[in-house]
């Protein structure tokens, strides 16, 4: 071998040994890049190898847990075949205890309170008698509960509402109902249902109801909440102590106006009939 030969050589050898390719531009197979490597190179690319499929591991698990929470629309499945809420226990949480399963009782599963029609001398006319968990702790993490609606003749009027942990189903007894929704494009949807016709709301949009047969209405109702929540648009904005030059900006009403819905809106009967539990 000739000196000119060998220096080439020689220069091959160190260049080899001391260029090192970049682990994330190349892109020969991942087998003969490994055993290509000096040890050291072998670990980085070994690492980055393992730091990537973790970083990808990660985001898939978030992706999938944002997709669980966003579909969830209701109350948690139950994890065990029931749990009689326990209404006396000092523990707080999201929901209610569950009752010792040696004290449950075949009663603890039956609520009798919707046989008779309610109170027609409300303010609206329209009495709502609930069967949700404080009322009927049997439904405790079942994600439903039910209710019935009586409507005085004329005009009995369950005013407008809205829920905000669930969706309504509400079936016509007796009498015609006109009953509507309105979307979060102030569009109104409303029709007239009649005996055996059932009608839904969803679930966080205002919605009503008001009797417009020739004698009492009533309905029952689903929701697929045991503790649905309810706020009324005239008691929630002008019975909650919303500051007054608020409400006069907002619904262009003059200072009088404004005392006068509150004050109405804060009697006791009001909120009674808009179902406002009142201590």
């Amino acid at each position: 071998m000739t000196a000119s030969q060998n220096y080439k050589t020689c220069r091959t050898v160190r260049h080899s040994q001391h260029h090192q390719p970049d682990l994330f531009t190349t892109s020969p197979g991942p087998f003969f890049t490994l055993l290509d490597l000096p040890h050291r190179s072998q670990l980085q690319f070994i690492t980055a190898k393992i730091m990537a499929v973790t970083t990808l591991s990660l985001a898939v698990a978030m992706m999938a847990l944002f997709a669980a929470t966003v579909v969830r629309a209701s109350d948690g499945d139950p994890l065990q075949d029931f749990c009689v809420a326990d209404e006396s226990s000092k523990i707080f949480i999201n929901g209610f205890p569950c009752k010792d399963p040696a004290k449950v009782v075949s009663e603890d599963f039956t609520f009798r309170g919707l046989r008779h029609q309610g109170n027609l001398s409300t303010s609206f006319g329209a009495p709502l008698q609930k069967a949700f968990v404080h009322e009927f702790p049997g439904i405790n993490t079942q994600g439903i509960s039910w209710a019935r609606l009586d409507f005085a003749y004329p005009a009995g009027l369950n005013v407008p509402h809205w829920h905000q942990r669930a969706t309504e189903v509400l079936s016509c007894q007796q009498g015609k109902l006109l009953v509507g929704f309105v979307d979060t494009n102030n569009k109104l949807w409303s029709t007239v249902l009649e005996p055996g016709d059932i009608t839904t709301f969803p679930r966080g949009l205002m919605h009503f109801q008001l009797n417009v047969g020739k004698g009492p209405a009533f309905a029952v109702l689903a929701l697929n909440s045991q503790n649905a929540g309810r706020s009324d648009v005239g008691a929630s904005t002008f019975g909650a102590g919303v500051k007054e030059q608020i409400l006069e900006k907002a619904f262009g009403l003059s200072e009088e106006a404004v005392k006068s819905l509150e004050k109405f809106f804060s009697m006791p009967h009001v909120q009674e009939s808009s179902g406002v539990e009142v201590m």
